[in-house]
């Protein structure tokens, strides 16, 4: 039985947000609700008296103009002239009924939460109702719903799913929000959205916030909680019973509808992530690293592991590189995020490990090119010497014109290969890599100081537009191959695993039109073979796709800007263009984290 049919017809008003959420959390909130709901007072938004415009059709009716009755009520009157008329004396005939539509207004309601010590715990479940009631509040006098957090002075949301209200329940800071950041609220909203309600949900009255109502919340020693709710200056003062049920416990430890133990959620940030390049995974898949818009730095998230969810200071860490220069390519190195630094006549290798940092000459154009605009990094990797006489650490870079570059301690740029189309890490000691020519798709593997010989080949029609490697075995077995093709005037995508002493195991991956390949994942569980990851045409899910044909993986309320696989397939970080950051677990079956950044202007 759905939520919304298992509710009581008390807390049917509510019944679009309350849905989120299993039944019995859903009863635990709506006791808040009924509690709260009539200490709110009526709405002082002032929404401009606006008549609703027609749009289109909208059903049928008995009442209508004649230019809008029925075809078939007309054919009556040509077959049956006195059935036609009693008929319309009866007040029986059928009309087109256009659609009405309420015309949008500027009118908003804005809240503020506060995520310091006072509203931890128990106080946080009062929060999330007044969300809920704001939210209803807010639809009910034909305005928008803004929300954000104190201590993120200027970051507003819309949302109203279940993402949003994880945010809420997670945002964390151990300080409270001081005057400087009120009066950076104050100026934003008479400057924003200078006419509707501003709510502060906090501990404490906001004194230096321009806010119209409060709702106060405060954990009472007799294990009450204390609300003053209402208009600023005449709030009205209510007793609840901390709830204490295990549906309330679940709540807050954001498991809506039995979520994965493994789901963890961040909390709002003031991060702007691009959504042009993709991110970076680690070798081992725990850290992900974004490039930050308009700024040469980047913000690393540790991905959390295991039931605890991990402080901010431990989630996010940034990393910073010179003004002056731009980064060419950039590569994780364990835990430390490193790069390739690029002026007009030199390069720098930046925080990598075995390479001494002195600004090397760069090299010329037709040795190493470089097209300016593109949005993608160049790929690289250090590689580590897996034998005796080899360098200690290589730097390989993969340029903008498929020439594979190595750089060591002492000498470089050293040229590896030549119309190269991927090039995939596979280990801290080798990498795959796969060429073009002749009609053929030449894939083999790197190690530092030198190169083995091809070791698979796969002929193509024509030179494909995208190639992904991943190693899921032990030497040279089970590497995996995926090409992007075009063949008779239509895209394909052809998947190969080769193997020692066997034949390679070939299928052909059928995609809709204008569906994007983005990389290889994992299998459900680690169990079954790896899958192509493809987003949408609409750019609102990722689905795995195969020769069994598609598995839904995500969905997504805002359109997917970039999405990067790590190298075992395991993950994959999703930015969307709502300037959110997520990554998800099994190959994009469960979500793992939620970053939600800034939504302002994102590219």
């Amino acid at each position: 039985m759905s939520t919304v049919n298992a509710l009581p017809l008390a807390l049917q008003p509510w019944q679009t947000w309350l849905q989120l959420f299993e039944t019995d959390i859903a009863v635990t909130l709506g006791e808040l609700l009924l509690r709260l709901d009539p200490l709110m007072g009526r709405g002082q938004v002032q929404v401009p008296a606006v008549s609703a415009v027609h749009d289109g059709l909208g059903g049928i009716d008995r009442r209508g103009p004649y230019e809008r009755l029925l075809l078939s009520e007309w054919g009556l009157a040509d077959a049956a002239p006195d059935e036609f008329l009693r008929r319309a004396a009866a007040g029986e005939h059928l009309f087109l009924a256009p659609r009405a539509v309420e015309r949008q207004t500027d009118a908003v309601v804005v809240g503020l939460f506060d995520a310091g010590p006072l509203q931890w715990g128990a106080p946080r479940l009062v929060q999330v109702a007044l969300w809920i009631l704001l939210a209803r509040r807010a639809r009910t006098q034909r305005a928008r719903f803004l929300w954000g957090m104190a201590h993120l002075p200027g970051a507003l949301s819309e949302a109203q799913d279940a993402s949003a209200l994880l945010a809420l329940l997670h945002a964390r800071t151990p300080l409270m929000a001081d005057d400087s950041q009120w009066q950076a609220w104050t100026d934003h909203l008479q400057q924003t959205h200078g006419k509707g309600e501003r709510w502060w949900c906090g501990g404490q009255p906001a004194t230096a916030l321009a806010c119209t109502h409060q709702a106060l919340t405060r954990s009472g020693i007799d294990r009450q909680l204390q609300v003053r709710l209402g208009r600023r200056g005449s709030e009205r003062v209510l007793q609840l019973s901390v709830p204490t049920t295990a549906a309330a416990a679940r709540l807050l430890r954001g498991e809506f509808r039995g979520a994965p133990a493994g789901q963890r959620v961040a909390a709002h940030g003031a991060h702007r992530f691009s959504r042009q390049q993709r991110p970076i995974f680690s070798l081992d898949g725990q850290r992900v690293v974004v490039p930050l818009l308009g700024s040469p730095r980047a913000c690393q998230v540790n991905v959390p592991t295991g039931n605890r969810v991990q402080h901010r200071r431990k989630l996010i860490r940034y990393h910073e590189w010179s003004t002056g220069m731009q980064l060419l390519g950039g590569l994780m190195v364990g835990k430390e995020f490193c790069g390739v630094l690029a002026s007009q006549q030199f390069l720098r290798f930046w925080k990598l490990p075995g390479l001494p940092t002195q600004v090397r000459e760069r090299p010329p154009g037709s040795v190493m090119t470089v097209r300016p605009g593109l949005p993608q990094w160049m790929q690289g990797a250090l590689v580590h010497a897996s034998q005796r006489g080899a360098p200690a650490r290589e730097l390989l870079l993969l340029d903008h014109g498929g020439h594979l570059l190595g750089w060591t301690a002492k000498d470089g740029p050293r040229p590896v290969a030549d119309q190269v189309v991927a090039l995939q890490q596979v280990s801290a000691e080798s990498v795959l890599y796969a060429r073009f020519e002749a009609g053929v798709l030449q894939v083999g593997a790197l190690n530092a100081g030198g190169a083995r010989n091809i070791s698979w080949q796969l002929p193509l029609p024509h030179r494909p537009k995208a190639v992904w490697l991943a190693r899921r075995g032990t030497g040279d077995d089970g590497v995996l191959v995926a090409a992007h093709f075009q063949e008779g005037g239509r895209w394909a995508c052809r998947m190969v695993v080769f193997g020692v002493g066997r034949s390679p195991e070939q299928s052909d991956v059928s995609l809709w039109q204008d569906w994007r390949p983005q990389g290889l994942v994992a299998g459900e569980g680690g169990q079954q073979p790896d899958r192509l990851l493809v987003l949408r045409a609409d750019r609102r899910a990722l689905l795995a796709a195969g020769k069994d044909g598609p598995e839904m993986l995500y969905t997504s309320a805002s359109d997917i800007g970039s999405v990067s696989v790590s190298v075992d397939g395991t993950r994959v970080a999703v930015v969307d263009l709502a300037g959110n950051l997520k990554v998800l677990g099994d190959g994009g079956r469960v979500e793992l984290l939620t970053l939600h950044g800034s939504e302002e202007a994102h590219g």
